[in-house]
């Protein structure tokens, strides 16, 4: 059985464990690993001694990936470039026409570059075959709560709160996972007061993050509200409370940290089933190499709604319409 080859463009901390994940995959045979940083890259030749399932190439640009592939095909390519970086790789990663793409949180810095994103791969593939990388939908907790939420009359308000986490770079993944768990194609950005906090930028003093809260509503009345303080900026708990909107009484919580899901209304508890990156990477690259219809990942153009009500936050909580975040 001919073994695939995987594309990974921008190997930092989360690219590598993209890496890490691709190799752990059986059906996956090579990976080539597109890094502009001469440092970066001997780090990762380094670390790649030690991925002996597989055949990892590490090159500095598009065009030399392009050279090594050969024309051998890639079966899924890896933007894991930041959001600011996105539209300059989109093109160079088409033109090699993968069989399916998976992007990193693409383009809450515009929607314009988002539909920029969505229209280049496109032209190259399905976009039923493009996903991004909000991973709380193949948690099975996750879905369980979607389940759950659906078999209710009436709308619910979700309330996430957390200290561990900044707006900038995490809020997006919370927002779809939320619409996910509405069952919504579309949510907007109803209200925010947000605010710049440079100390908690973990990616360099060139990207921003922000600390605050923002209100998002789908159009049949559900409503989430993320409270983001900061403080401390570690590992700090997320918790995520889901009320009936008539009664206020909660329904569900979840505690991510603790990996459980809280079903007040049946007094039962589940786990979350919640994955690192570098197994859930795994996870969506078995199945769509395996032709699967639906990975579990959401598609890009599905999760655009999220991306651009993200934008729109930032925008009413700061009065701004640039930013520099990842």
């Amino acid at each position: 059985m001919t073994r695939a080859t995987v594309l990974i463009v921008g190997c930092g901390d989360i690219g590598w464990r993209h890496v890490q994940a691709a190799a752990g995959v059986p059906s996956i045979g090579r990976i080539v690993v597109v890094e502009p940083r001469q440092t970066r890259r001997n780090d990762i030749l380094g670390l790649a001694g030690e991925l002996s399932e597989v055949e990892v190439d590490v090159v500095s640009g598009l065009d030399d990936a392009e050279s090594a592939i050969n024309g051998n095909g890639i079966g899924c390519a890896i933007a894991a470039v930041t959001a600011d970086r996105q539209p300059e790789v989109v093109e160079g990663i088409a033109a090699m026409a993968p069989r399916a793409v998976l992007v990193e949180k693409p383009a809450a810095q515009s929607p314009e570059a988002l539909e920029s994103i969505i229209a280049t791969y496109s032209g190259a593939i399905s976009e039923k075959r493009i996903y991004v990388n909000c991973v709380r939908n193949l948690f099975e907790g996750w879905r369980r709560l979607r389940d759950g939420l659906a078999e209710r009359p009436g709308p619910f308000h979700m309330l996430v709160t957390g200290e561990g986490w900044g707006y900038g770079c995490n809020s997006v993944h919370l927002v779809e996972a939320f619409r996910f768990a509405a069952g919504a194609e579309s949510i907007a950005c109803t209200a925010a007061i947000i605010e710049a906090a440079p100390e908690f930028s973990r990616r360099g003093p060139e990207f921003e993050e922000f600390v605050g809260s923002a209100t998002f509503r789908v159009p049949h009345g559900d409503t989430l509200t993320l409270v983001c303080g900061g403080d401390g900026f570690g590992p700090g708990p997320i918790r995520i409370t889901v009320r009936d909107k008539e009664s206020g009484a909660p329904v569900f919580v979840l505690e991510e940290n603790e990996g459980t899901l809280h079903d007040l209304v049946h007094d039962v508890e589940h786990p979350i089933g919640s994955l690192p990156v570098s197994e859930s990477t795994g996870v969506f690259l078995q199945k769509l190499l395996a032709d699967a219809s639906d990975c579990g990942l959401p598609r890009l153009r599905e999760a655009a709604p999220s991306h651009r009500a993200v934008y729109d936050s930032l925008a009413k909580g700061t009065g701004r319409s640039q930013f520099m975040i990842t």
